[in-house]
């Protein structure tokens, strides 16, 4: 058999739908209504005593709340907090006798108290509690059946109505990183572990300014001088990327190279020094005095 709404409270919310008195507002906490909202009452207050006769409890919660908003009378939480409890929403239903022990009138609270106060511990009993353990960063979004979680709310047993539960871990974007689903009993009390992605690795940006800091500062810049005309196709030209002969200097490879006519040798001019392939012209500059072999 399903429970009973409080008669007493129905009767004082009756009487109080009804006449709008100064005294039953004052007497529940809620302000005096006007003709249209008194009429809305009524109206609500008798379609939420059919849906809980009915058994359809989803309903008359819904209904008992929207007369609770519009009314704001402490009265009502008792046929709230039954609709809640007997539609699985034994956390808002233990908040609903609370609010109704902490705000009732003296006379209410002798009249209702005690019921109310055993309709609250069997609220309580019913109450399950599930701890999510996950380590947080400002980029990620920790979620409990659609709604986000604090850090502060992670590794501590939050209450929680005895259903199935999903908790949904997303990154900046939305994308999701990892999920759980859980169902969980009257009074059952469990813990979750979400899988925490590493944060990547993120490479060094190194700036203009900062290459030419780390940049060797004994290394001058190699000049070319400038090509003797003289020489014709005969003479010494210095480039990238072509073949030819390396040289390495300071960490910097320069590649000659060299085009020879058959019978005169060229000589070679620049920031090294000059040479000829001749072995009566030996070399001399920055890197040491040669003789072509």
């Amino acid at each position: 058999m399903r429970p009973l709404v409080q008669l007493g409270a129905i009767a004082a919310t009756i009487t109080m739908l009804l006449t709008g008195s100064p005294l039953a507002a004052q007497d529940g906490g809620g302000p005096a209504l006007g003709a249209r909202d008194r009429v809305l009452a009524r109206e609500l207050f008798r379609q939420g005593m059919l849906e809980s006769q009915l058994g359809e409890w989803d309903a008359a919660r819904e209904t008992f709340t929207r007369l609770h908003q519009l009314t704001h009378r402490v009265e009502v939480l008792l046929n709230l907090g039954t609709a809640q409890s007997e539609s699985g929403h034994v956390v808002e239903a233990a908040d609903s006798y609370r609010a109704f022990l902490r705000d009732a009138s003296e006379s209410l609270r002798q009249q209702h108290g005690a019921s109310a106060t055993a309709a609250l511990e069997r609220a309580t009993a019913r109450i399950a509690h599930l701890t999510i353990g996950a380590q947080l960063s400002a980029q990620l979004r920790l979620e409990l059946d659609g709604e986000a979680l604090e850090p502060s709310e992670l590794g501590i047993e939050l209450p929680v109505d005895p259903r199935a539960h999903e908790v949904v871990l997303r990154d900046a974007t939305g994308t999701v990183l990892d999920q759980r689903r859980v169902t969980l009993g009257d009074g059952e009390r469990t813990r979750i572990e979400l899988a925490t992605p590493e944060p990547p690795e993120r490479s060094e940006e190194v700036t203009p300014q900062e290459l030419a800091s780390r940049a060797d500062p004994e290394l001058s810049p190699v000049t070319t001088a400038p090509v003797d005309a003289s020489h014709g196709d005969d003479a010494w030209l210095i480039g990238l990327g072509v073949g030819g002969a390396a040289l390495v200097v300071g960490g910097v490879v320069l590649v000659v190279v060299l085009t020879l006519p058959p019978s005169e040798p060229a000589g070679y001019s620049g920031s090294l020094g000059a040479f000829t392939s001749d072995a009566s012209h030996p070399y001399t500059g920055t890197l040491g005095t040669f003789t072509a072999r």
